[in-house]
């Protein structure tokens, strides 16, 4: 019997490629797919196609009447109604509030109720959110509920499913499934043109990417004043600026006596994105960790940069390191230090592609999305044969 699935997340739902390759997995197994995602002012349902996948797109203020925290309030219970209409098998949660808003839509309808998945893109407890002591227990009280009512709980690396078990004391251990895309056809010509385009932009040099959201605590600040100096060093900037205003912060602060340096391009299509990183000498993700969900960052940047065979060069933070240890594909660093950050990047231009060829070849064999699947499909085989969700487990 077919089963249908629904993924309900809060975002706007463009570029979500871990839920893309969820549902992937889900649709290998016969199952239909829908999403309810984040629309305009004016979506009460409206359907469009993201990738092939069916997405329902939904207002977040229903109402331009009342301010923002009600308006927000009001269309939880109002994406709760819709997705009771659905009729769902299987309600896979994006985050704690996708999950929240699929159990609140088993209120509205009197039926056999759907299995729950919690898909955990974070450390919940760790986040970079100003949160009082009252709200941090009662995230943790609820987090403990949603993880002990879903059939099982998705996170993205081991040091975040220890901590769940840990705080949690859980005898099932969450599913770990990294963000580790597909095995990429490089095409080592289109590279190349792509590299000649940028050189032809910037002038002859070593050429540093950094691609991903542009915003604070991501070592954006730091990776500039360490290139500044630097000769012969040049860095590229991928990714959408978390505002026009911090955007135009860097632009004031670093930017502008960097022309000949720095180069911000807008988030590219993630099927061109290989082109950008494999045209690069260095791929960075020198991330802050400002709070425990970023000290535990092993982000999809990372498996990508393997995937394009450009060495990496990442915060000295767990889950990274380990990788970068265990494949000899970069080198890790202080990203909060200036001076080291610098030297580091030296050390790889001098070193050369060659120096991390072996490792990165091997990691590319190795970490691909049709290995780490498995773990996934296997979940979700079981919870298809689920008549009602285990909330027994503790």
């Amino acid at each position: 019997m077919s089963r249908t699935v629904v993924k309900i997340c809060c975002n706007v739902w463009e570029n979500e490629s871990r839920d893309q390759r969820e549902l992937g997995v889900c649709r290998e197994l016969g199952a239909e797919t829908i999403v309810l995602a984040k629309g305009n002012a004016e979506d009460r349902g409206r359907e469009e196609s993201v990738n092939g996948f069916k997405v329902l797109r939904y207002t977040t203020r229903p109402y331009k009447y009342l301010p923002v925290p009600v308006n927000r309030v009001v269309s939880i219970f109002q994406w709760a109604k819709y997705t009771s209409t659905l009729n769902a098998d299987i309600i896979s949660g994006h985050d704690i509030g996708g999950w929240t808003i699929g159990w609140l839509s088993t209120f509205f309808k009197k039926r056999e109720k759907p299995v729950f998945v919690y898909d955990s893109h974070e450390f919940e407890l760790g986040r970079n959110t100003n949160r009082t002591i009252l709200q941090t227990a009662a995230i943790k009280m609820w987090e403990k509920k949603v993880i002990n009512s879903s059939a099982f709980t998705i996170v993205v690396n081991d040091s975040i499913a220890d901590e769940l078990v840990k705080i949690y004391k859980l005898k099932e251990r969450p599913v770990v499934v990294r963000n580790i895309p597909s095995k990429w056809n490089i095409d080592p010509s289109v590279c190349e043109a792509k590299r000649k385009e940028l050189l032809n932009m910037f002038g002859e040099g070593y050429i540093v990417i950094y691609h991903g959201a542009i915003c604070s605590n991501r070592g954006i600040e730091q990776l500039l004043m360490a290139v500044r100096d630097l000769q012969g060093i040049k860095l590229l900037l991928v990714g959408n600026p978390e505002s026009e205003a911090y955007l135009q912060s860097l632009k004031e602060h670093y930017l502008f006596d960097m022309v000949d340096k720095v180069i911000v391009e807008k988030a590219v299509p993630h099927e061109e994105l290989w082109q950008y990183i494999g045209a690069a000498d260095l791929c960075v993700a020198p991330i802050i960790p400002k709070c425990r969900s970023y000290y535990y960052a092993l982000p999809n940047k990372f498996f990508e940069a393997i995937q394009a065979g450009t060495p990496l060069l990442v915060s000295d933070l767990p889950e990274m390191r380990r990788l970068v240890e265990q494949y000899r594909i970069g080198e890790t660093v202080n990203s909060e230090d200036i001076c080291e950050l610098s030297e580091k990047i030296l050390l790889m231009k001098n070193n050369g592609r060659v120096f991390y060829s072996k490792g990165l070849h091997e990691a590319q064999t190795e970490l691909t999305w049709e290995r780490e699947k498995g773990k996934l499909e296997h979940a979700y085989r079981k919870c298809f044969r689920k008549e009602k969700p285990d909330t027994n487990k503790q």
